[in-house]
């Protein structure tokens, strides 16, 4: 990402940084990944009541934050563990 806005300023000639949303974004999506990891191993521990309450977390966080994959989310809850 920082590669993209340093060529995209040094072409029009002035400082470009990515958008603190953007950067956000990026973050979140490391962050799910780290979730999604954290669900499948409580679901290959047979904790399925655990894989479920990792997902609500996700879906409150999301809904907090308005997030664009809120629906996929709120999808997950009904099966976390497939």
């Amino acid at each position: 990402m920082q590669r993209h806005y340093r060529l995209f300023g040094e072409r029009f000639r002035y400082p470009a940084l990515p958008p603190p949303n953007r950067v956000g974004t990026a973050a979140e999506i490391f962050t799910d990944t780290g979730r999604f990891d954290e669900v499948m191993k409580r679901c290959l521990n047979g904790d399925k009541k655990g894989a479920f309450e990792s997902r609500q977390n996700a879906v409150r966080a999301a809904e907090r934050a308005s997030h664009p994959r809120l629906a996929s989310y709120q999808a997950k809850l009904t099966k976390p563990c497939s």
